[in-house]
């Protein structure tokens, strides 16, 4: 059976929604209307110049992995509003992307990252760098959320079962 995406949600942790208050930490919000997500590359290796002239691959002298989001914009959106906060005050937050409808949602928040609820997965920690918004006439108006990824990516895979 092939990874259906229908119905893939995103999630993230964050204290900085607006008209929330809690003592306990952050909150998990579902990211509202994403069409898509791009750049979840586990690879942490990137090309380094060490002798000036052979591409030499290392781990950990790297640019940040970006991830890039494109979303439906809805002005009353609390996580629309919560990621320009965390844009704004460039704050680190833990997000999960949870693929297909079988996923349940996540409830948990350990030592700041959001806990799978189950596999299937991804769940990383970032910062929003970038939120550009495109209005168009007659269209909706259409965003691009850009993620610089400051963790690995921790996989939720279910069990095994085909060859």
């Amino acid at each position: 059976m092939t990874l259906a995406v229908a119905g893939t949600r995103i999630y993230v942790a964050t204290d900085l929604s607006p008209a929330y208050s809690s003592s306990e930490g952050a909150e998990i919000l579902k990211i509202r209307c994403p069409a898509g997500i791009s750049g979840l590359d586990d690879s942490d290796a990137q090309p380094v110049m060490l002798d000036g002239a052979t591409p030499t691959w290392a781990i950990g002298a790297r640019v940040p992995a970006q991830i890039t989001m494109p979303y439906n914009f809805d002005q009353r959106s609390r996580s629309h509003r919560a990621l320009i906060a965390m844009r704004d005050a460039r704050a680190q937050a833990s997000f999960l992307v949870a693929l297909g409808r079988d996923t349940p949602e996540p409830t948990t928040i350990t030592n700041g990252r959001i806990v799978s609820a189950g596999a299937t997965s991804a769940e990383f920690l970032g910062k929003v760098l970038r939120i550009s918004h495109d209005i168009q006439v007659g269209d909706y108006v259409r965003g691009t959320l850009v993620i610089v990824r400051d963790s690995a990516i921790v996989w939720d895979w279910p069990e095994a079962s085909v060859e």
